[in-house]
C-alpha cells in the first residue's frame, strides 16, 4: 500500500473503525450518512469530529467502494505507482519487461475468449 501522512493517517483509521463501506445485494457501497452517524454517535465521536471530517470519512467510503468495484474487474492494475528508490538500467528492464508480459497475456487471454 501507499504512505499515507500522519495528517491523512487518523481519518483512514476513522474509517477502518466505522466500517470502510457497506455490503449490498448489487455489490459493495459507500456508507450512507446514516450509517456515520449512527457509528459517531455509538463511539462518542459527534461532539469530537468537524463537518469537514465526517464529509472527508463519507468521500473515503464511497472511493473505497468505486475503488474495489473496478479493482475486480480482470486485470485490473494497482491504483497507485510502485515506489522506486533507485532506477538503473536493471530495473528499467524489470518495469518494462513485465508491462511487456503484461501486454502479451491480454493478447493471449482476448484471442482464448475469441
Amino acid at each position: 500500500m501507499p504512505e499515507i501522512s500522519e495528517a491523512a493517517g487518523y481519518l483512514v483509521a476513522l474509517l477502518h473503525s466505522a466500517g470502510v463501506a457497506t455490503a449490498t445485494g448489487m455489490g459493495l457501497v459507500g456508507m450512507s450518512w446514516q450509517e456515520i452517524e449512527s457509528w459517531a454517535r455509538c463511539n462518542d465521536f459527534e461532539a469530537v469530529l468537524s463537518p469537514k471530517e465526517y464529509r472527508a470519512i463519507w468521500r473515503l467510503s464511497r472511493a473505497y467502494a468505486a475503488e474495489m468495484a473496478s479493482a475486480s474487474k480482470k486485470g485490473a492494475k494497482a491504483p497507485y505507482a510502485p515506489v522506486v528508490e533507485t532506477r538503473n538500467d536493471e530495473v528499467l528492464r524489470e518495469m518494462i519487461g513485465a508491462k511487456v508480459e503484461d501486454v502479451f497475456a491480454s493478447m493471449l487471454a482476448a484471442q482464448k475468449r475469441d
